[in-house]
């Protein structure tokens, strides 16, 4: 086989593994509505329940990190925050020597020397 050859038969071939990998995923993965009838009737009526709250909750997180984001704090102090959110833990006072340097991370402190 030629040059030419082999490199239109490797191009082929990764178009197809590029392309035609992610559309075969899309094609076999569930879709929202199929995944909530496979529910028991416990779960689904759970889920409709508590839907509206954990949109409500997932929102607030995205608005935190988007604040947290435009901020001037350290990043460790940030990602102890996320961790704060996400769990409600204080964490077991790892948090307390960074508090004491940077500041509360549930606060804006962006002004506070001034």
């Amino acid at each position: 086989m030629s040059r030419a050859g082999t490199w239109l038969k490797m191009l082929g071939v990764g178009v197809v593994c590029c392309v035609g990998g992610p559309a075969f995923v899309q094609y076999i993965r569930p879709t929202d509505e199929e995944l909530f009838k496979r529910y028991n009737p416990d779960l689904q009526k759970r889920s409709l329940e508590e839907g509206d709250r954990r949109a409500r909750d997932f929102d607030e997180y995205v608005t935190k990190l988007k604040e947290w984001s435009k901020s001037d704090k350290h990043s460790m102090l940030r990602s102890f925050s996320i961790l704060m959110l996400i769990d409600g833990s204080s964490l077991c006072g790892l948090l307390t020597p960074l508090v004491a340097q940077f500041g509360s991370p549930l606060k804006n402190n962006r002004n506070r020397d001034a």
